[in-house]
């Protein structure tokens, strides 16, 4: 697919292949842009689904059975878990395309045991982007799911690092890239409440974040607030180690945390997990302003 644009006199979007490609935004005659792309180093805004992050081994149990979701998935020989979803492999159709808006659609890829689709758009308004994922579920099963987006920004546009700001309830306990039922209160809470840029490669975590709570990026230049929709109550920071990415941060929206079907499982609550009734949809939003 051939990169997609939507402009207005003080932004631009670009969108390859259901991917953000790149957000520019013009302000006292200044062009910045906020978003990072570097696909040979695996650097590419996409959105997670039918499920965010990452599931433990692969293992998925379902109405419809137990299922290993690293089989046949494109990313099984990198990683140990299944991570992201399959919709980042996708190959999206276009449904509308016009001079503010793009809307995309395709099939749940395997190894997802279950027939449905994701439509996925783009708004574009004076100063604010409106991104809208709805999961349809055509099978005769009940299906669990989650979704999100997993954005890279670069830490700087010129100046000083981005400020991250967000009120959280607690992060989940991390221990071998999978949480455990443990609910952390920890140091950088209070620190994302009052804004900080995290160190490089200090973070890989995922916070529960209170229900009123937008999240702010503060540059010098100009802040971006995110406001998702009620669904989308976690929020992941990633911050990667030194090296050729070290100058992005990933501040990923999304519905779940990491392994929530198998946390589910086990009745930990919290989890975010949802569920799907048979030919039934369901959208979630994450709208983003700048000043």
């Amino acid at each position: 697919m051939e990169v997609l644009k939507i402009n207005n006199k003080n932004s631009e979007v670009e969108v390859l292949n259901n991917n953000l490609k790149s957000l520019k935004i013009t302000k006292n005659e200044n062009q910045y842009n906020l978003i990072a792309f570097d696909p040979d180093n695996f650097v590419s805004s996409f959105i997670m689904a039918p499920w965010v992050n990452r599931i433990k081994n692969g293992k998925f149990k379902c109405e419809k059975g137990e299922f290993n979701l690293l089989q046949d998935h494109p990313l099984a020989r990198n990683f140990k878990h299944a991570i992201h979803g399959t919709m980042l492999f996708a190959e999206w159709n276009i449904i509308n395309y016009e001079q503010n808006l793009i809307e995309l659609s395709s099939k749940i890829l395997k190894p997802w045991p279950f027939d449905g689709e994701i439509n996925s758009k783009f708004s574009l308004f004076e100063n604010k982007l409106l991104q809208e994922l709805t999961i349809i579920n055509n099978d005769k099963s009940v299906m669990p799911f989650s979704m999100g987006w997993h954005p890279w920004f670069n830490r700087s546009l010129g100046s000083n690092d981005v400020l991250v700001r967000f009120e959280s309830e607690f992060k989940w306990k991390i221990e071998n890239e999978i949480p455990t039922s443990e609910k952390l209160i920890s140091d950088e809470i209070l620190n994302f409440k009052n804004g900080y840029s995290p160190y490089i490669g200090s973070l890989d975590d995922c916070y529960k974040i209170n229900t009123e709570s937008d999240v702010k990026l503060e540059w010098p230049e100009l802040s971006l607030k995110i406001n998702s929709s009620n669904e989308c109550g976690h929020l992941t920071v990633y911050t990667p180690p030194r090296g050729i990415n070290e100058n992005y941060i990933c501040v990923e929206p999304q519905t779940s945390t990491i392994n929530s079907f198998q946390l589910d499982e086990e009745g930990i609550d919290d989890n975010g997990t949802l569920f799907l009734d048979p030919k039934d949809r369901k959208t979630i939003f994450t709208e983003w302003e700048w000043s």
